[in-house]
C-alpha cells in the first residue's frame, strides 16, 4: 500500500529524482526498467513500454502502498494528470519545520532537512538482488534521500536471518521448520500472483535474501549516508507468513468473513497465530535495532482487502480492539528496542472507532484519506490525536509496469512539481517529518 514517505522522489525523470520530496515516491515494483540514466525497478510484467522516455503505463494500489490488488473490487481514488513530458524542478521549496524535533535528532539523519526523504522499495512483492538494492542506494543518495525503506515483508517475506526458530508457548518451532515454511510462503505467493494477472508471470531463481546479504546492504547504505528502515507488514499483507503458519500446523490462521477466506491476513481470534507472528516480528526488531535503525514500520493498512470490506468485516466482526491490541503491542516492542513504530494510517480509529486507545507514539504514514467504502481519519484528527505525521502522499505514488488506469508515472511526476511537501492528500496542511 503506499508510496514512499515523504514523497519527494518521483522526479526520476530526466536523469534525476527530484531531491526535495518527503516520502519518496512508494514505487510498487513490477519488473525493472530505465528512466534515462535512472534505474527504477518494478515487480515483473512480460509485457514492457517500448517508449520508456515519454509513456510509461504504471498504476498499482499497496501496502503499503499504495499497492496494487488485482483482486480488489473498488479502486482508489487518484486524480489522473495526463503529461507526457514533465519540466524539471530547479528551485528548492521552502522549508519552514523545526528542525528539533526529536524524531530528526538521530545518528540515521545524515542531514538536516526538516524531514526524513525516504527512498521506498516494495521488496516484499518482488524478490530484488542484492546488487539491485546497492544500485537504489546510490540512486538515493546520489537525489540527497536521508533513508531507504525496504519492505522486507508485504506479502512476501523475501529475508531469511540466521536463526528463524520462534518459540510459543505450546512449542518450539525449529529455525530450519520456519525458514522452509517461508519459503513455501513465497513460492505460493508468487503462484498466486500468477492466477490474479494472467500476463504476470514471477518465478525467481531465489526468493529470500540470506542475513549476511542484508548486512552487506544496511553497511553499504551506511557508506553513502543512507539509513534503513524495514517494513515488515501485518496483520495484513502478510501472505506467505499466513501460509507458513498453517504449514507448520497452526489451523485457522487466517481471516475470514462472509464464506470467503483471506490469503494475505491474520485471524485477529487466533491467539495462536498472533503469539507466532508477534515472536517472529520481535526476531526482525531486534536485528534492525543492533544495526542502528532508527525507524521500524510496521504496516498495519488494509486489513483483508482481498476477500470484502476490509476493516469494517473486522468491526463486524467484534474484532477491532484484538486489532488495536495487537498494533499497540508491537509498538511497544519497536519502542523497548529502543526505534520508533511507524503504520499506515488505514485502520488508525477506523470509521466510527474513534475513541480507540492506539499508542500515540506510533508515526503515521498518511497516504490516503479513503474510498468507496474505505472510511480513513483525516491527517487532521490524526496529528490532533498526538501522532507524528510522515506525507506518504498517494498522488506521488505510480507503479511502473502495470496496465491498470491509477497510479501512473505522468501524473504522479506532475503531482511532485504541483503539490506543497506539506500537504497531504486529505488537502490538509500540517507538519510532517
Amino acid at each position: 500500500m503506499h508510496s514512499l514517505y515523504n514523497k519527494r522522489e518521483v522526479m526520476l525523470m530526466r536523469k534525476e529524482i527530484h531531491p526535495y520530496i518527503p516520502y519518496l515516491l512508494f514505487i510498487l515494483l513490477f519488473g525493472w526498467l530505465n528512466i534515462f540514466s535512472c534505474p527504477i525497478f518494478a515487480q515483473d510484467i512480460e509485457e514492457q513500454p517500448t517508449d520508456q522516455t515519454t509513456t510509461i503505463d504504471t498504476p498499482t494500489d499497496t501496502e503499503t502502498t499504495l499497492e496494487i490488488e488485482p483482486s480488489q473490487s473498488i479502486e482508489p481514488e487518484v486524480e489522473e494528470i495526463e503529461i507526457l513530458d514533465p519540466p524539471i524542478v530547479e528551485t528548492t521549496p521552502t522549508i519552514q519545520q523545526d528542525v528539533s524535533s526529536p524524531l530528526l535528532q538521530t545518528n540515521e539523519t545524515q542531514n538536516t532537512d526538516e524531514f526524513y526523504r525516504i527512498f521506498h522499495v516494495d521488496s516484499g512483492r518482488k524478490y530484488f538482488t542484492v546488487d539491485q538494492i546497492k544500485e537504489m542506494i546510490d540512486l538515493a543518495a546520489t537525489n540527497n534521500y536521508t533513508h531507504i525503506e525496504l519492505t522486507i515483508g508485504n506479502e512476501g517475506l523475501r529475508f531469511l536471518l540466521d536463526d528463524m526458530s520462534v518459540e510459543t508457548i505450546e512449542r518450539l518451532y525449529s529455525s530450519q521448520e520456519v525458514a522452509d515454511a517461508i519459503h513455501k510462503g513465497n513460492l505460493a505467493f508468487n503462484n498466486e500472483q500468477g492466477k490474479n494477472n494472467p500476463n504476470y508471470t514471477y518465478e525467481p531463481t531465489i526468493n529470500e535474501w540470506t542475513q549476511s546479504e542484508m548486512d552487506s546492504m544496511i553497511s553499504y547504505a551506511h557508506q553513502k549516508g543512507i539509513g534503513v528502515i524495514p517494513l515488515l507488514n501485518s496483520p495484513g499483507h502478510m501472505n506467505t507468513i499466513v501460509y507458513a503458519m498453517q504449514e507448520l500446523g497452526i489451523s485457522n490462521a487466517a481471516f475470514s468473513s462472509s464464506g470467503k477466506k483471506s490469503t494475505s491476513t491474520m485471524n485477529m481470534s487466533n491467539g495462536k497465530a498472533i503469539e507466532f507472528t508477534t515472536n517472529l516480528i520481535q526476531k526482525y526488531i531486534d536485528y534492525y535495532a543492533n544495526q542502528g535503525s532508527v525507524l521500524f514500520n510496521l504496516g498495519c493498512d488494509e486489513y483483508a482487502s482481498d476477500i470484502g470490506r476490509s476493516f469494517k468485516d473486522l468491526i463486524d466482526a467484534n474484532l477491532y480492539d484484538q486489532y488495536v491490541d495487537y498494533i499497540n503491542t508491537l509498538a511497544n516492542q519497536v519502542k523497548n528496542a529502543g526505534m520508533k513504530p511507524v503504520a499506515f494510517n488505514d485502520g488508525f480509529y477506523y470509521g466510527s472507532q474513534t475513541d480507540a486507545n492506539f499508542d500515540t507514539d506510533i508515526v503515521i504514514c498518511y497516504w490516503h484519506k479513503g474510498w468507496g467504502q474505505y472510511t480513513y481519519q483525516s491527517s487532521q484528527f490524526l496529528f490532533d490525536k498526538g501522532h507524528a505525521i510522515i506525507n506518504t502522499n498517494a498522488s506521488w505514488y505510480f507503479v511502473l509496469g502495470n496496465p491498470y488506469s491509477f497510479y501512473r508515472w505522468d501524473s504522479a511526476a506532475q503531482n511532485v512539481i504541483n503539490n506543497d511537501v506539506y500537504k497531504l492528500y486529505d488537502g490538509n496542511i500540517l507538519p510532517v517529518i
